[in-house]
């Protein structure tokens, strides 16, 4: 018997959802191994329509996300 952690899990998301996510994120390794890039962070799956959409990569966000951090601890 699952835990109640786990029973709720599985009352709240339709089966098969992690080989689903599991899948597409093993594609995703499977093409930065083979071509040394990806052009998107991953995904989202919205399992009523079938469908996936890619979160695809943002230079600028991530130029904007390295400015925030702080260069030195404070003390």
């Amino acid at each position: 018997m699952p835990s109640c952690s786990a029973v709720e899990a599985l009352d709240r998301q339709e089966p098969f959802i992690n080989q689903t996510l599991a899948s597409s994120a093993l594609a995703m390794l499977a093409q930065l191994f083979r071509y040394g890039s990806l052009t998107y962070h991953g995904g989202f799956f919205n399992a009523r329509t079938g469908q996936m959409s890619s979160l695809p990569i943002d230079p600028d966000m991530w130029k904007r996300g390295r400015r925030r951090r702080p260069t030195s601890r404070p003390t």
